[in-house]
């Protein structure tokens, strides 16, 4: 979807804080609209648009209850559990584990990631490319960018056997995650420590 800013009718040469507002319109047929905010404040979004729509329809005023609505899967609720960040789809990978434990090692030493859960995303979260699951659905490239690398040519055989991709479908998902990588990948002097 797009997410026009809202702007100032003073500067708007300055965009760095109209993303952090929202505002919220209502057209001349009725349509109340919500424009700008971003994804840390949309539960007052929310808010803040259904009290307009109830203003302008005249709709019987009830106190909002999205600050206490649970988003879509979080009936999963053990605290202690590292695939809690899933919701109750937790349970579809451990499942997935239980069919195959081996499923369940981690990836890589240094990240928890498993061959389940890339499974699991590859059939839930519609990945298209590496990066997508390296970058964005399990955040590796962000905690361990030269982890992420060395589990990588694993996760494309698991992509490839998903989505029924061939050798160079693999190769050039490498070759464009290699690419994305070296930005995180800058080689810094060592810093020595005195001793005490």
């Amino acid at each position: 979807g797009l997410r026009p800013l809202a702007a100032s009718k003073g500067d708007r040469s300055t965009t760095k804080e109209i993303s952090r507002r929202h505002k919220i319109t209502v057209s001349s047929s009725g349509l109340v609209s919500v424009i700008g905010g971003k994804w840390t404040i949309y539960r007052r979004m929310a808010e803040d648009t259904i009290n307009k729509a109830v203003k302008v329809t005249g709709m019987d005023k009830r106190p909002c209850i999205t600050h206490t609505m649970p988003l879509y899967g979080a009936a999963y609720n053990n605290p202690y559990d590292r695939l809690r960040v899933y919701g109750h789809h937790a349970r579809d990978i451990k499942q997935l584990i239980e069919e195959n434990p081996a499923s369940g090692h981690p990836l890589h030493p240094v990240l928890p990631y498993s061959k389940a859960e890339i499974i699991w995303i590859c059939r839930n979260e519609m990945p298209v490319r590496l990066q997508d699951i390296l970058a964005r659905r399990t955040r590796a490239l962000i905690l361990d960018a030269k982890a992420s690398a060395a589990m990588a040519p694993e996760v494309a055989d698991i992509m490839a056997v998903e989505f029924g991709k061939d050798h160079a479908w693999i190769e050039e998902q490498l070759a464009d995650y290699h690419r994305l990588i070296d930005n995180y990948l800058v080689n810094t002097p060592e810093i020595s420590v005195p001793e005490d």
